[in-house]
């Protein structure tokens, strides 16, 4: 039977979470997903028994913090939407979602463990779909290469996870060169 998640009504509780949340992101892209979680309650300044009363356990963390990310990437996905055309779409998608992996190094590991801990979860499916609409509309004003998939579209960001592995200073600038190149090889 699966874990029924605890959501604070409280404002203090609510505000707890958050810190817990915002401290896990932090810790584990320092100490890895698999660091004790002890150190997360130290890093956001609350007792052991608060986070437990948040996260039961490890991998329930793990799922609030893939929910994060995926209420942000549906943002992402949502305002490149909104552009004008296909291409511009295409582009503040790639952009966007690469800068939330670069300023968050932890979640290409967020979503890799989520899959493997819920594999009939499915999110790829879900988060493919509005990806293909404007992928579309790019293909039919040929900016976009007609062999270009929403699966590749959404692969593309993760496929630069290695960023993590530069210098925090650098990786900002190298994002921005690395997404260039891929979107000079996503044009028709």
């Amino acid at each position: 039977m699966p874990t029924q998640r605890r959501i604070p009504s409280r404002a203090d509780g609510i505000a707890n979470r958050e810190k817990l949340l915002v401290a896990a992101e932090i810790y584990f892209a320092e100490h890895g997903l698999d660091a004790p979680m002890q150190g997360i309650a130290e890093s956001a300044g609350v007792g052991v028994g608060t986070l437990y009363r948040n996260f039961a356990s490890h991998d329930d963390l793990i799922e609030a913090l893939f929910e994060r990310i995926w209420d942000v990437f549906l943002s992402v996905a949502s305002s490149a939407s909104a552009q004008e055309s296909g291409w511009s779409a295409l582009e503040t998608f790639l952009r966007e979602a690469v800068t939330l992996l670069v300023e968050n190094p932890a979640t290409t590991e967020i979503m890799r463990r989520h899959a493997e801990n819920e594999p009939s979860s499915g999110p790829s499916r879900a988060w493919v779909e509005p990806l293909e609409e404007f992928l579309k509309r790019a293909q039919d004003e040929g900016s976009a290469r007609p062999d270009l998939t929403g699966r590749d579209l959404s692969a593309a960001p993760l496929a630069l996870g290695a960023l993590q592995n530069f210098h925090v200073d650098e990786r900002p600038e190298i994002a921005t060169r690395m997404v260039t190149l891929m979107l000079d090889g996503m044009r028709a």
